[in-house]
């Protein structure tokens, strides 16, 4: 009678098999939470790491988990993920601690003991209160072998496995994939933002009257939009088209963008050209999918619910959320900025109460304007001074 036992394999390659086997399995699983897009979107990586921590913990057994970069520059350990830690970040030398060591020197570490460890810091417990007993620590290589980070466990009873190892090393393979993309990602964001500024810059020097105005109203329209709960897709739309709003300026003549008195009616129309002139050059834009919006949201910042707005007369249907926020915003800033050559400014309370009765006659969205009128001053202070809260 045969056997159905399989032939035995080599203990060497059984153990590295299941050991690649069960990251893959485990991370698979993990991943399985998120949609494609968003794990490829590394925006959001912070929630993704803390994932894979708190899995490999889970995995392992290890009572806590910690993920340290490594800023070779510098010559420091940030903590990235801290779990359980009431502190936001742990910052370390490299060659410190036993993360700082494993940095260093680039070899796995475990320590069924961390007191026995002349690596551990034992001052960490002692400003902690936590107790360390048993510690994995292991290297985070990219793919030129350049160590840019260290994943440390703690605490698993009685002490970590040979096997652990394995697991850990592997997992951590999977991480430096993630922290390089967040990396590049955070690099273009970042060259992205400053494009944009520079266009806003451009945008203050043509109109020196209005200067700073698209950042304040980017910057409230962000603060109301954590207020009334937009994803985060929703208040980086909002962020980038309250920047933008005013593009379409740059296609406006300087008799009438600069013109200190009031326009005539001639005047008014060719002004109110400038939200169309925004729409088509924000649409000469590469967008990502998420983000192509942005040209029909910033081009609707003086439109109104009611359908008495411009340049496409839109009613409240054909308004989301995010533009009604902007036009909202758009108009508090005109109104409290710095005294302009045609008007003086008004005090924040005189422009709530004036757009409540906008909001009364239904040209504003309510929700919008009660975020705004619930709003404590010290958001509006930190972006208008001291002068918001003169009444």
């Amino acid at each position: 009678m045969k056997s159905n036992k399989s032939p035995d394999k080599p203990a060497a390659q059984t153990s590295g098999t299941v050991d690649i086997f069960r990251a893959q399995e485990t991370l698979g699983s993990f991943l399985s939470l998120f949609s494609p897009p968003k794990v490829l979107q590394v925006q959001d990586l912070p929630q993704l790491l803390f994932g894979i921590v708190d899995e490999v913990s889970r995995v392992t057994g290890a009572q806590r988990g910690t993920l340290y970069l490594v800023d070779h520059k510098e010559g420091l350990l940030t903590s990235y993920i801290a779990q359980g830690l009431a502190t936001e970040e742990i910052t370390l030398p490299i060659g410190s601690g036993a993360a700082g060591h494993v940095a260093r020197t680039g070899e796995l570490h475990n320590c069924p003991d961390a007191y026995q460890c002349p690596f551990f810091d034992q001052g960490s417990d002692a400003r902690t209160g936590f107790r360390t007993r048993s510690m994995l620590s292991a290297p985070i290589r990219n793919q030129e072998d350049l160590i840019i980070g260290v994943i440390q466990l703690v605490n698993k009873q009685p002490s970590f496995t040979a096997d652990d190892q394995s697991f850990v090393k592997t997992f951590a393979s999977y991480v430096a994939v993630s922290i390089e993309n967040a990396q590049l990602y955070k690099e273009r964001e970042k060259t992205f933002k400053s494009a944009i500024k520079m266009i806003t810059s451009a945008i203050d020097k043509r109109d020196p009257a209005t200067a700073g105005h698209s950042t304040r109203v980017s910057r409230l329209c962000s603060v109301l939009a954590q207020e009334l709960g937009l994803s985060d897709t929703g208040r980086t739309v909002i962020e980038y088209a309250a920047l933008l709003h005013d593009i379409g300026k740059i296609g406006v003549p300087d008799a009438v963008l600069l013109k200190p008195g009031k326009l005539d009616d001639d005047e008014y129309t060719v002004i109110k050209q400038h939200a169309v002139h925004t729409k088509e050059i924000l649409h000469k834009m590469h967008w990502p999918r998420e983000w192509m919006d942005i040209p029909v949201i910033a081009a609707m910042h003086h439109e109104r619910l009611d359908g008495s707005g411009y340049p496409k007369k839109h009613k409240a249907a054909e308004m989301p959320l995010i533009a009604r926020i902007l036009a909202l915003v758009d108009t508090y800033d005109a109104l409290v900025a710095i005294d302009r050559p045609y008007r003086r400014a008004l005090s924040h309370g005189k422009v709530i109460e004036y757009l409540g009765q906008e909001v009364e006659k239904g040209l504003y969205d309510t929700d919008a304007y009660q975020a705004l009128k619930g709003l404590d001053l010290s958001h509006l202070k930190s972006i208008y001074g001291e002068r918001i809260l003169a009444e």
